[in-house]
């Protein structure tokens, strides 16, 4: 998988396709808050409390699917795991 989305990430990054992918991208934005309206009600917490681990969750998940080093994923995830039992506990 690390090759396709490698190739995935340098079309999302190219000046070339920049007007093309900009209405996808801009719609993947919109579903991450909607994934941390989901979540937050989950937690019982509001969004903008998770938003961020959300956004770090997928650049995380995203990151290991191009580069598939754990050494990179692993504090992200742990970070991200970590807040989410702090939420859960309050």
């Amino acid at each position: 998988m690390a090759p396709t989305m490698r190739f995935l990430a340098s079309v999302c990054a190219s000046k070339r396709y920049k007007d093309s992918i900009r209405p996808v991208l801009d719609r993947l934005s919109r579903r991450y808050e909607q994934y941390a309206e989901r979540i937050a009600k989950m937690l019982n917490c509001e969004a903008k409390e998770i938003l961020p681990y959300v956004y770090m969750a997928i650049t995380a998940l995203t990151n290991y699917m191009i580069f598939k080093e754990d050494e990179i994923v692993y504090p992200q995830i742990q970070i991200i795991k970590s807040k989410l039992t702090e939420l859960i506990s309050a």
